[in-house]
């Protein structure tokens, strides 16, 4: 049986270390391993190796399980310096009437509620509501005067164009994270995208027009809108279809899941 051929070359391979440390010039490798091959397979039944088999996985899932709580530890005594972080979510054109982004913004507090519980600010604004959401986000930053305070600025279709605005009007010391998804922008198509943001953590989640969404209502409209495509100058460029070509501009909530450890981590001061 295969089980038994991995567990007589594993003692074989133990034996081999063994010899040669003990006694490594008398050690004639091939002619030990030829005795070795030679010998009976060893008599362990097929319940003792899967017990050996379980004994070892959960080895393994404790040792995970040790790291990842002293992770957690250290994270949280970092959040000693970090202040509530400032979370906007900027809908697209049509978000008054599919809302895909005020619901996202709705399962983000439902997600984070543990966190959100400590002070956490999570807000949606339509996309041409930019001023209102400078106000917020300067109002929440002024808040604190010690310790960092994270600003994540989340915008779809339109609203992408208006958070990569937003972070080109911010003063560097704010540093936010600016996440677009499939951004389209609404006053020329090229008029945001010459201009950098003054943060350098830029993750960009865009779509392309495929055979397969090619028919999606969504797709269209944002490609009337003027799509961004993929963009060089963002430190992060995430193809949304590039496995599921179905995939196409409305589909937000697949664009959050792909990047909620970038929010995660910049909230949590990371």
């Amino acid at each position: 049986m295969c089980w038994e051929t991995s567990v007589r070359s594993a003692i074989a391979a133990l034996a081999l270390v063994v010899a040669a440390v003990v006694e490594p010039q008398a050690m004639d490798v091939e002619a030990y391993r030829r005795h070795v091959q030679a010998q009976p397979a060893p008599q362990i039944s097929f319940e003792d190796a899967q017990q050996m088999l379980l004994e070892l996985r959960n080895r393994v899932f404790s040792n995970e399980v040790a790291t990842v709580g002293r992770r957690w530890k250290e994270r949280r005594e970092a959040l000693e310096t970090c202040n509530p972080p400032f979370v906007a979510f900027f809908g697209g054109a049509f978000d008054s009437v599919y809302k895909p982004m005020e619901g996202l913004a709705e399962y983000a507090r439902d997600r984070w509620r543990l966190l959100a519980g400590s002070g956490w600010k999570i807000r949606f604004y339509p996309w041409d509501d930019g001023s209102r959401g400078m106000i917020d986000i300067k109002n929440h930053w002024w808040s604190y005067t010690e310790g960092s305070t994270p600003i994540i600025l989340i915008g779809h279709s339109y609203g992408g164009d208006t958070v990569y605005r937003i972070s080109d009007m911010l003063s560097p010391d704010y540093h936010p994270l600016v996440i677009t998804f499939d951004p389209a922008t609404s006053l020329g198509k090229w008029s945001s995208i010459l201009k950098n943001p003054t943060s350098d953590r830029w993750v960009h989640v865009w779509t392309k027009t495929t055979n397969e969404n090619q028919y999606s209502m969504s797709q269209m409209l944002g490609q009337i809108g003027g799509l961004w495509s993929h963009q060089e100058k963002a430190n992060y460029s995430i193809l949304l279809n590039d496995i599921e070509p179905s995939l196409h501009h409305g589909d937000v909530g697949e664009m959050f899941l792909r990047v909620e450890r970038f929010i995660l981590k910049k909230a949590l001061c990371g």
